[in-house]
């Protein structure tokens, strides 16, 4: 196994930098998400686990080779291009097969329609991860593309919000994932929007060509800040020709050429009148992932109330429109499951229902009869078949419309109720977990 990232001609990045932070800066056609790829090539060609996070959708670009060099055959969950199609809740499920699989993958959030869909599966994601990595640490690099929309410096909704919630989440993979060997990349073309708390945690930097006056006064400073003297040339640095600092983790402050990629670069801004070849993703096999995530997903789902929920959110997404039918279709049968293992309990506790409420209209029956017999001052033998379980005699206070040997009906109905006991016994064994 090689010992370095070959990501230049002239640079390469010790090993160490998986369990570590880095960030690739820069505006739009600048090179940032050509440089980050390129890393994540060169830490599959090493072995290393890397996940990336794309809500832009160009990360799947990894499967399809460049020129004769073939496309890496790593996951793609989501997005237009995935393998196996994501849900907004399917967070958790999917850090439970990436952790428990160790499997490197792009994660493309890209077809969310909303920020509350994608922040409720980023949230999911990066609290599962998180736990299982504490359970079983292991070096992961985890690539945020677009970096602003998972740690924002300033999260929308106030301190209750789903937004702050992932930002909250994404933050701790970031301080304290280190000691798990959780390292991850911030990508993005605002660094001044990304929550400053992870942007210091950076031990390398690509500075790719920044010409926004934001951007580029937020870099000088931070620049500054690290004993820097080359922030002013920010603004004309060569496409694909960072100014990388990094004094410590990689021993390099300096500018580098990145090395051309051995994958397809769909990142890069399409032109007028250009024409798309067909590109081809490079196979992968899927079948036992998607073996592993319906087993992860049955077992989420034996708790028959959060089935229910699921089952109501599908429906939901299918008036709004707001999912695929793949989507959908899968997570239907898997929701659905659960109930269906559960239908004969709940049979068994119909019948027993419906058996009770016939007693209980007969002694209803029963006790009219009694009461019309006693105003005409008769009386009335109960009859053989309402017969129920003898009960605890009650001494007699008094005499009343209740005829001789006859059981007051409101004591019969106790009795009946009381009966429910072993439905219920049989209720705590099998009801939901709330």
């Amino acid at each position: 196994m090689s010992e370095a990232l070959k990501i230049s001609d002239t640079l390469s990045l010790p090993l160490r930098v998986v369990a570590n932070k880095m960030a690739f800066f820069g505006g739009n056609g600048s090179g940032k998400s050509y440089g980050a790829t390129k890393c994540a090539e060169e830490m599959w060609r090493v072995g290393a686990q890397f996940v990336a996070f794309d809500p832009v959708g160009i990360w799947y670009g990894l499967r399809i080779g460049h020129g004769d060099k073939p496309g890496l055959p790593i996951v793609v969950f989501g997005g237009l291009h995935g393998d196996i199609p994501i849900g907004p809740h399917d967070g958790k499920t999917i850090a439970e097969v990436i952790a428990g699989e160790g499997i490197s993958a792009v994660v493309d959030v890209s077809q969310f329609e909303t920020d509350g869909q994608k922040g409720t599966f980023a949230s999911d994601f990066a609290e599962r991860f998180f736990f299982l990595k504490k359970a079983k640490p292991g070096a992961v690099h985890i690539f945020l593309e677009e970096a602003q929309e998972f740690v924002p410096q300033q999260p929308a909704g106030g301190p209750s919000s789903k937004e702050t919630l992932m930002s909250n989440r994404f933050q701790r993979l970031w301080k304290i994932g280190r000691n798990f060997g959780i390292g991850g990349s911030l990508i993005s073309p605002r660094p001044q929007e990304i929550s400053k708390a992870t942007v210091n945690l950076s031990e390398c930097v690509f500075c790719f060509r920044l010409s926004g006056p934001q951007e580029r006064d937020y870099m000088q400073k931070w620049l500054a800040e690290k004993g820097s003297t080359m922030a002013a040339d920010l603004p004309s640095v060569k496409t694909g020709e960072p100014f990388i600092w990094s004094p410590f983790l990689v021993e390099f402050v300096g500018y580098a050429k990145i090395s051309e990629k051995n994958t397809e670069d769909v990142s890069a801004t399409p032109t007028v009148g250009q024409e798309f070849s067909s590109r081809v993703l490079t196979p992968v096999a899927v079948e036992a992932l998607r073996g592993r995530l319906a087993k992860v997903e049955t077992e989420e789902f034996k708790d028959l109330a959060t089935a229910r929920k699921r089952i109501a959110e599908l429906e939901k997404q299918v008036k709004e429109g707001s999912a695929s039918e793949a989507v959908i279709a899968r997570e239907v049968a898997i929701a659905v499951k659960p109930l269906e293992d559960r239908n004969k309990h709940l049979e068994w506790i119909i019948g027993e229902v419906y058996g009770i409420s016939q007693r209980l209209s007969g002694i209803a029956d029963l006790e009219a009869r009694v009461n019309r017999n006693a105003a005409e001052d008769r009386s009335l033998e109960i009859p053989s078949e309402m017969k129920l379980s003898p009960a605890k005699k009650e001494p007699e206070e008094d005499s009343g419309p209740k005829a001789a040997g006859t059981k007051d009906p409101r004591q019969r109905i106790l009795d009946v109720l009381a009966s429910f006991s072993q439905i219920i016994e049989y209720q705590k064994i099998f009801r939901p977990k709330v």
